[in-house]
């Protein structure tokens, strides 16, 4: 577990993102820590989600995930879970989110209990993770009962009438729009070789980019991101201000007279 990463919600100015990062250099001063955003909107699994899904298609086996997002319902599921996919290990709050993001069949086990105020999570299960890295260490923890582990699943796009309505996940410092729209999603469309995607009255698309620097500055450009989903932003610009579109808006794909391609 030479590499970690770290994602949270406690903010930038968090002094216990730099505790934590103590914590865990003084144990194991060869590792090297990925910090994969601390803005995390509180309690929103949706959000830590995608931005897992950004990351660990970019990372090497045995790369180990902190997901040090608070929820609601901490007290009632105080478990803090271990758990193996991809080739690698996460550990955090019993949220939901691992069997979203791994599968709701595996096996999660139970490293200890939520017993600290949220923002010792971290600094308090350094001393755990050291341990991790042995394998012996990993056979000899309990898994959870399945009726314990907290089942929750993605926001999905939904198609009604032959159109589909799409979420914004994530918005990003520059004003790109993360979106639920998969590729095959768009399959589920009637007539999905003719379709656009509506953005406001006056703005669609009706062709994807690679990336965004396809389009002149200041113009549209809707691509696939990382994470596998549509995202969409404004070449030197900011997509969310030009668009008025805010995280948890909804983005409409919806049939027309032209045909969505990407451009070659």
């Amino acid at each position: 577990m030479d590499i970690i990463s770290i994602t949270s919600d406690l903010g930038v100015n968090s002094p216990y993102i730099g505790i934590a990062k103590a914590r865990l250099w003084s144990m194991m001063p060869a590792c090297r820590i990925v910090d994969l955003s601390h803005s995390v909107e509180p309690s929103d699994i949706n959000e830590s989600h995608f931005l897992l899904k950004m990351l660990i298609g970019h990372c090497a086996p045995g790369t180990l995930h902190i997901v040090a997002v608070d929820f609601s319902e901490r007290q009632s599921h105080p478990e803090i879970l271990f758990a193996e996919g991809f080739g690698q290990y996460f550990i955090g709050y019993n949220t939901g989110l691992f069997p979203m993001l791994l599968s709701e069949e595996q096996s999660f086990f139970e490293l200890g209990k939520y017993k600290d105020e949220h923002a010792n999570l971290i600094p308090s299960i350094a001393p755990v993770i050291k341990d991790l890295s042995q394998e012996s260490f990993r056979n000899s923890l309990q898994p959870v009962p399945k009726e314990n582990v907290v089942i929750k699943r993605a926001l999905k796009p939904v198609i009604t009438d032959g159109k589909l309505t799409g979420t914004v996940i994530y918005v990003d410092d520059h004003g790109t729009l993360y979106t639920n729209i998969r590729m095959d999603d768009l399959q589920g469309i009637k007539g999905n070789s003719s379709i656009q995607i509506v953005l406001s009255r006056h703005e669609t698309i009706d062709q994807l980019s690679k990336h965004p620097g396809e389009v002149p500055p200041g113009e549209v450009a809707g691509y696939y991101c990382d994470a596998g989903t549509l995202a969409i932003s404004v070449n030197r610009g900011n997509a969310s201000k030009l668009l008025g579109i805010k995280k948890g808006s909804n983005i409409l794909v919806e049939p027309s007279n032209q045909d969505l391609f990407i451009r070659q």
